[in-house]
């Protein structure tokens, strides 16, 4: 996947050096159009190709969902789906699920010592998930 000169910028540099300073809740902010599911996926696979461990996709709506699972596969990323008639792949470094189900799966995480907190899972919340150290 090509990025644009902007979207690079986000992925390779703005991002992690906010990461790299100490903030672990970073938004992304681009107009409709920029490709915002684009340097989604690939900062997922930036996360995953540098070890720095596994990362939860949420969204309110399946569409949400559908697209970066078309684009990570397209990217050779693996990735799991947590939803309702399909089975779970824990050992899945990348996992995408719709919110009403993801609340379920990360309290089962949570209560299993592999998070250290639960966020509160509404439509217009940011999460980060930092894995027990």
């Amino acid at each position: 996947m090509i990025l644009r000169p902007y979207q690079a910028r986000a992925v390779e540099q703005t991002v992690p050096r906010l990461w790299e300073a100490g903030k672990s809740s970073v938004v992304l902010v681009a107009p409709t159009g920029s490709g915002k599911t684009v340097m989604g996926c690939a900062l997922v696979q930036r996360i995953i190709t540098k070890g720095h461990g596994q990362v939860w996709w949420l969204a309110h709506a399946q569409e949400l969902i559908d697209q970066p699972a078309d684009d990570l596969r397209g990217m050779g990323v693996a990735h799991a789906f947590v939803k309702s008639g399909r089975a779970a792949d824990h050992t899945s470094l990348v996992q995408l699920a719709p919110l009403k189900f993801a609340r379920r799966a990360l309290q089962a995480r949570l209560l299993s010592g592999q998070f250290g907190f639960l966020p509160s899972l509404q439509r217009s919340s940011t999460w980060v998930l930092q894995p027990n150290c």
